[in-house]
């Protein structure tokens, strides 16, 4: 497993090597949309099989138009800030301090976020996203 910083560390947001997530994570045009503004720093990463942890601060005004999916598990804890965002069917509102786990293949968002969030994300899987429409009738 290769690694951006130490094994041994304190997680300071503000001297992270922050790029734009869509350069970090892959995905071409479609990554660039979804996440424009985004930026990301990889904490550690597996070549193997793509697994990674890493952390991601979204800016303020952030709104997604569509569910995703992945084929990988993905873990999450709020760093700072909030988010709204759909999981399963709900509305769900994650503040700094929560937990989330999003198994393989589930649909969850959109998600969007008046002020910004920033999210330590990790993957046992290489980094590939799928999208699902919304309906003109879906709420938030």
């Amino acid at each position: 497993m290769a690694y951006s910083t130490n094994l041994h560390t304190r997680l300071d947001l503000d001297k992270l090597d922050w790029q734009p997530i869509e350069r970090l994570l892959g995905g071409g045009d479609d990554a660039a949309e979804h996440a424009s503004g985004a930026v990301g720093c990889i904490l550690a990463h597996d070549p193997e099989t793509g697994a990674m942890t890493y952390v991601a601060r979204i800016p303020a005004g952030y709104r997604s138009e569509r569910r995703e999916a992945h084929s990988f598990d993905q873990q999450g804890i709020i760093l700072e800030g909030e988010v709204v965002t759909d999981y399963l069917t709900d509305p769900i509102t994650l503040t700094a301090g929560s937990y989330r786990m999003i198994p393989a293949g589930v649909f969850h968002g959109p998600a969007y976020s008046e002020n910004g969030w920033t999210v330590m994300e990790i993957t046992n899987g290489s980094f590939d996203i799928w999208y699902e429409e919304l309906e003109e009738n879906d709420d938030e």
